[in-house]
């Protein structure tokens, strides 16, 4: 049973009730009928009209790639390490729900959990270039794979290089690497 469903009931079991206070509780956002949600529920409206067609097609991860080829013996080293890295990942994941860790001690941890990787990456294979290259050809090949690895290890030059393909001017790549500078430094959920 859905939350709305659980809502439009007419009684209520005193569980129902309590799971319905409690999440109301914990809500992270404002369900109030404020400008803004007003605004969002209008547009979340409009794009329920639409019918969207899905692509029948895998997406083509080969636009975020240069045309440069990478050594393949290189690219087995950063699979081990890619493997190595989602071990380890969830490991620190599962240990940090464990822990009462304030946010500014996560995020120091986690900008040193990605740069370990990222250093060991770039002792494999120092052209970051073909390091991004082997990086998203391995975990954009397969859709069910983690994508987290090619944003800790390339994501600044992933978007250097798609920017580059796209002619996108020089203002618009500056933007993109200060708002990726900017970003929180914890994982992608």
């Amino acid at each position: 049973m859905t939350v709305d469903e659980l809502y439009s009931k007419k009684e209520l079991s005193p569980d129902q009730e309590q799971f319905l206070a409690q999440y109301a509780q914990r809500m992270p956002v404002s369900t109030a009928p404020s400008v803004m949600n007003r605004l969002c529920h209008q547009v979340e409206e409009e794009f329920n009209k639409l019918k969207l067609k899905q692509s029948e097609s895998q997406f083509d991860h080969t636009i975020l790639m240069s045309t440069k080829k990478y050594s393949q013996a290189r690219y087995k080293e950063i699979q081990r390490l890619y493997q190595m890295h989602n071990e380890e990942l969830r490991s620190y994941m599962t240990k940090l729900r464990k822990s009462k860790v304030k946010k500014e001690e996560r995020s120091a941890r986690w900008q040193l959990f990605v740069s370990r990787f990222k250093e060991q990456a770039l002792e494999i294979c120092n052209n970051e270039e073909d390091l991004c290259n082997m990086i998203v050809d391995m975990c954009y090949r397969n859709a069910e794979k983690s994508k987290q690895f090619v944003w800790d290890v390339s994501g600044i030059k992933l978007f250097a290089i798609y920017c580059s393909a796209m002619n996108t001017s020089s203002i618009i790549r500056l933007e993109i690497r200060t708002a990726i500078l900017s970003m929180p430094e914890e994982p992608l959920k």
